[in-house]
């Protein structure tokens, strides 16, 4: 039985394994670092621009569209205070119900 001998440019291995297939994983990888990269980066914009004054009260404009939807009534927060993730306070909460009673109302929670 004779044996073929590779030409220029062919590979060792069984014949019709790989081609695109092998060729597409550095891509694919590159892909899914550079996309793993990207949410990192926006992850450490979010926490850096929530703990400042003007990203607290983007969050605080939030919760309260929100609550808005989902309470029967009228929440009001006066600000946000601390880091988000670990240490938040809200300064001058109130719930007034759908009479404008008032349900709780906090100086700080």
């Amino acid at each position: 039985m004779a044996r073929r001998s590779r030409g220029a440019g062919e590979k060792a291995g069984a014949p019709g394994l790989g081609g695109p297939l092998i060729a597409a994983r550095p891509v694919a990888r590159g892909v899914l670092i550079g996309f793993s990269l990207l949410v990192l980066v926006a992850l450490i914009a979010v926490l850096v621009v929530t703990n400042t004054p003007w990203g607290r009260e983007q969050v605080r404009q939030v919760v309260l569209g929100a609550l808005d939807d989902a309470v029967d009534g009228e929440v009001e927060i006066g600000r946000i205070d601390g880091d988000l993730l670990r240490n938040i306070r809200l300064r001058d909460v109130s719930i007034r119900d759908a009479e404008n009673r008032p349900f709780i109302e906090a100086d700080a929670i």
